[in-house]
C-alpha cells in the first residue's frame, strides 16, 4: 500500500478523509492531498486517485500520460495513476503545497514560540 504521507508530506499538504474516525487510526487509505478542484488519495496497492471537479479539469488530467479514467459523472471524474505522475496530476488540479521556509523564517518562529507563554487555566 502507498504511504501518501511517505511519498508527499514534504511537498503538499496531507489532510485526513472526511470520513475519518479517530478511534479508527491512522490507516493509510485517509490520507488525500486536498486540491482546488478535487483530491488526491490511496486507490490502491500500488496506485493513486484523483477526484476531479469541472470539465475542463477531467479533459486536462485525461491528456496527462498514465493516467486512466475510472470513474465518469456529469460535471466530475475519478482517475488512477501511478506515483510517478502525481507532481503532474497535483499540479493540474491545483495541490495544496506546504509552505517553504528559509532558514531565517524558521529560526524566527521558532524564536516566538520559545517566547510564547500559555496562561494558565484557574484549577477548579
Amino acid at each position: 500500500m502507498i504511504d501518501l504521507k511517505q511519498l508527499a508530506d514534504r511537498k503538499y499538504k496531507i489532510a485526513l478523509d472526511e470520513s475519518y474516525e479517530a478511534e479508527q487510526g491512522g490507516k493509510l487509505w485517509y490520507y488525500q492531498i486536498p486540491c482546488r478542484k478535487g483530491h488526491i488519495y490511496v486507490h490502491g496497492e500500488g496506485t493513486l486517485g484523483a477526484y476531479v471537479k469541472g470539465g475542463k479539469m477531467v479533459s486536462k488530467i485525461r491528456a496527462i500520460p498514465g493516467t486512466r479514467i475510472h470513474q465518469n459523472g456529469d460535471g466530475e471524474a475519478t482517475f488512477v495513476f501511478q506515483p510517478d505522475v502525481l507532481d503532474q496530476v497535483a499540479e493540474a488540479i491545483g495541490a495544496r503545497r506546504r509552505p517553504r521556509l528559509t532558514d531565517e523564517q524558521r529560526a524566527a518562529k521558532a524564536e516566538l514560540m520559545a517566547n510564547h507563554v500559555r496562561p494558565k487555566l484557574p484549577v477548579k
